[in-house]
Parts: structure tokens; sequence; C-alpha cells
């Protein structure tokens, strides 16, 4: 093998480690926005519960007195 396509040769295999790296960083920052987003829903799901049963417990208390 020639000098001249072993570097070609490394060149190929060092762009296809820098596209799996690339890769990779995106599907991380993929997962990370999606497990943010999760969690913000299940904040806001959960502050909507908790104003329900607010809601539930004031009418409540206003039908009985």
């Amino acid at each position: 093998m020639s000098k001249i396509s072993m570097l070609i040769s490394q060149l190929d295999f060092a762009q296809q480690l820098l596209t799996l790296q690339i890769e990779l960083e995106q599907s991380r920052l993929s997962h990370e926005y999606v497990s943010q987003l999760v969690v913000g829903f299940q904040k806001v799901s959960l502050a909507e519960k908790h104003l329900q049963v607010k809601n539930t417990c004031s009418h409540m208390s206003s039908t009985n007195e």
C-alpha cells in the first residue's frame, strides 16, 4: 500500500469517526431535550392535578356551609 493510499484510508477512517461522534452528540442532545420536555409536562400535569383537587375541595367546602 502506498503512502498516499494509506493517508487516504486514515482520512476516511477519521471522517467516519467524526461523523459517528457528531451523530452520537445529536442523539444525546435530542434525548436530553425530550427528557426535559417530559419533565416539564409532568410538572404541569402535577400542578393541574393539585389545582383541580384544590378547586374540588373549595367547591365542597362552600356547598357544606
